[in-house]
């Protein structure tokens, strides 16, 4: 009877220790979690709008004087190699244009903008697209037109926020398998490209509205595209495709302005 008192006794000493660890950690989850939503500022999330009234740096330095107002820095045809790690300064930046660099690279840094919303970082030397960009929770459109891409990862379809993704002029010949049925994706240019079949993990995307693949190297067209009913516009002209399969197509997508 003294041994079953005594386990007793020590079970609820161990209660009494692990209890309050546990309140403890379940706590500090809530404070965390709180300060993340607290450190997030909506008023510097702006509107098109608001984009549109705000002042445009065009030097880095002067954009990093005023970085509390710094939501649009534009730095085009600079010849521009590498982009400053300070850049993770600019904590309110919603838009960030560096078309027609010499960049290869972004730094990652450029992670840390969690105000980003667009990004052009076109006509640039880009071969691959840089890691950072991944991390942005927030971006809805991504311009890496005229690079030298020639493969798209998988990661860019799984970003939480992304809406618009233009890749016109590269090098691309190749989709990536595994893209997300739920993408929220609604615009996809592929222009001018290197692609020789209309890649089926398209053909899956629900969200997708705008499809640019012309002037590729596309001959067939698969029996799914038809299924494509969320389709408004559909570009296929600069390929060798048949025209009876086009017109075919078209009868089967009504609500689709085909371009060809």
């Amino acid at each position: 009877m003294n041994n079953i008192q005594n386990l007793k006794l020590l079970f609820v000493r161990k209660l009494l220790l692990v209890v309050p660890l546990l309140v403890m950690i379940m706590l500090t989850g809530c404070v965390h979690k709180d300060n993340q939503d607290k450190k997030f500022d909506q008023n510097k999330y702006l509107t098109q709008d608001e984009l549109r009234k705000a002042h445009r740096f065009e030097s880095f330095e002067e954009a990093l004087k005023h970085s509390d107002s710094a939501y649009n820095l534009i730095i085009f045809g600079a010849s521009l190699e590498t982009l400053p790690t300070k850049v993770s300064k600019l904590t309110y930046l919603n838009i960030l244009e560096l078309t027609m660099n010499n960049l290869k690279d972004l730094p990652k840094e450029i992670a840390q903008l969690d105000y980003l919303q667009s990004l052009y970082i076109g006509r640039n030397q880009f071969e691959k697209v840089p890691e950072g960009i991944f991390q942005l929770k927030r971006l809805k459109r991504l311009d890496m037109g005229e690079n030298m891409l020639k493969e798209i990862p998988v990661e860019i379809f799984e970003m939480d926020s992304l809406e618009e993704l233009y890749l016109k002029g590269n090098q691309i010949a190749s989709f990536p398998g595994g893209i997300p049925e739920n993408s929220k994706l609604r615009i996809l240019k592929l222009d001018h490209n290197n692609l020789d079949s209309v890649p089926e993990t398209l053909i899956r995307m629900k969200s997708l509205e705008r499809l640019d693949l012309s002037h590729n190297r596309i001959t067939v067209l698969p029996k799914e595209l038809q299924n494509m009913s969320q389709l408004k516009w559909l570009d296929l002209e600069g390929n060798n495709i048949d025209k009876q399969r086009l017109k075919a197509l078209e009868n089967s997508l009504p609500q689709t302005k085909i371009h060809y």
